[in-house]
């Protein structure tokens, strides 16, 4: 439902993109990533996703694709964390294939123009890692 206030171009939910270039996740590693475009880095803070208005976090979707080499299937799971401290599961995949999604269409999160998020990849214990690993996404906010 369209705000009396918005001009008829405004739109009630916008997108931001996410993405990472080639990257050789590692075993054990927790990476992050945002909207860069960079390979993802073992350190947090270094993509910080920045809210123009504030909303509320309805969905992320991310595509990742590794062109040297698929992976075993062991689980690895992604997370949307807020201002360095709280963190919601996208999903959990456990694929043996070149192409892995990760979506959760079913959040709720909260955000303001002070807020910043980031991504976040937690990876196993491979028994082979996936190399060349690259991806992106969209972090889905509606507008009150």
């Amino acid at each position: 439902m369209k705000q009396p206030n918005r001009l008829p171009y405004d739109p009630e939910t916008y997108t931001i993109p996410i993405t990472f270039s080639s990257s050789d996740p590692g075993d054990l590693q927790t990476l992050y990533f945002g909207m860069v475009g960079s390979p993802m880095m073992t350190t947090p803070g270094n993509f910080k996703i920045y809210f123009p208005t504030k909303g509320r976090i309805t969905k992320i979707m991310l595509s990742t694709y590794s062109n040297l080499g698929a992976g075993t299937a062991e689980d690895i799971s992604v997370y949307f964390r807020l201002n360095n401290t709280t963190e919601w599961l996208v999903q959990l995949v456990a694929l043996a294939t070149g192409t892995r999604e990760y979506i959760n269409r079913n959040l709720n999160i909260p955000v303001t123009t002070a807020d910043y998020g980031e991504m976040k990849m937690v990876c196993p214990t491979w028994g082979t890692n996936p190399t060349g690993m690259r991806g992106g996404g969209y972090i889905y906010v509606e507008v009150p």
